[in-house]
């Protein structure tokens, strides 16, 4: 074996041995650049999803003009949302997030895929997909309670008072108060001596007719004999002196 020959296999060596590094580097570098999907599926049929550049080493890694976004409802065909907000650079944080309303439909698939090389030139990488579910329990009403009405309470009857009830207390009936002219029954004490009102002198010789003034009267007369008899019996006296003188 000569030099030369010795020399060409090594070269042949070295190449081989470099093809097939590159065979096994090649596989993971594409499937290392992809983008990532998340989603959610509300009640009400809206989803949600984000979808976010695969984590790099640096901005070029990272960076794509063109993010592919498909949607599938139910089992149905792959439709494609079509925005100008999809695609990843450092103004986005490498990142989107966009609504899309599934209606009635009960599963729905998100699929994202990089449609353009990425900063570094890397080739698009596969697709990522994310399916979610609509598992949504209607809350029960709960009722409103009806309010009980207040009764409205019925008054107690005063109950009557009667004779012979010992309990029932009677109210004695107000003696109404005696009048001036109304005699009471009773004997009032004597507060003073009666007054005698004596007649007037000119009515000596008057008669009258009442039983209270007759008295007065007669003790008039009385008085009047005595002074005839007083006067009377001087002269008497005087005539049996004159006569015994005689």
């Amino acid at each position: 074996m000569t030099a030369s020959s010795a020399h060409r296999r090594g070269r042949l060596r070295w190449a081989a041995a470099a093809a097939l590094g590159a065979l096994l580097l090649l596989p993971g570098s594409v499937a290392a650049h992809h983008a990532e999907v998340m989603a959610s599926l509300a009640c009400d049929g809206l989803v949600t999803f984000t979808v976010s550049a695969w984590n790099g080493p640096d901005t070029f890694s990272r960076s794509n003009p063109d993010i592919g976004v498909w949607i599938k409802e139910d089992a149905g065909s792959f439709v494609e949302l079509v925005s100008d907000d999809y695609f990843f650079a450092q103004s986005n944080g490498f990142s989107f997030t966009d609504t899309y309303d599934a209606g009635d439909a009960e599963s729905v698939t998100v699929k994202v895929q990089a449609q353009s090389n990425w900063g570094n030139q890397s080739g698009p990488g596969d697709a990522r997909t994310a399916t979610v579910r609509q598992d949504c329990i209607e809350p029960t009403p709960t009722p409103t309670p009806t309010p009980t009405p207040t009764p409205t309470p019925t008054p107690t009857p005063t109950p009557t008072p009667t004779q012979n009830d010992p309990q029932t207390p009677i109210e004695p009936t107000p003696t109404p108060a005696p009048s001036a002219d109304s005699p009471t029954g009773q004997v009032k004490g004597q507060t003073g001596g009666p007054r005698i009102t004596l007649p007037p002198t000119d009515t000596i010789g008057g008669s009258d007719g009442g039983t209270g003034s007759g008295l007065p009267i007669v003790l008039i007369a009385l008085l009047g004999i005595a002074v005839a008899i007083g006067l009377l019996s001087p002269a008497s006296n005087r005539s049996r002196r004159r006569s015994r003188r005689e």
